[in-house]
């Protein structure tokens, strides 16, 4: 079985990386990407920045009163 192995620039923090095609999803039938270490890519964000977002944003969420959440 060949991989198929792209270098894409993350759209996040402009850096060359590696993402590597592990098959595909069950529903959508798109190609699943992961990186060196198999954390999955989230579009043309790569896992670090994806991982750094959604830190910011649960932080933010969870912060709120439950009233002011809409």
């Amino acid at each position: 079985m060949s991989h198929e192995i792209q270098h894409k620039q993350c759209k996040v923090c402009d850096q060359l990386k590696v993402r590597i095609a592990a098959g595909v999803f069950q529903k959508r039938k798109g190609k699943r990407w992961v990186d060196e270490g198999g954390r999955l890519w989230n579009g043309l964000v790569c896992p670090d920045c994806h991982a750094a977002r959604a830190q910011v944003n649960m932080r933010r969420l969870r912060s709120k009163p439950n009233d002011q959440i809409s």
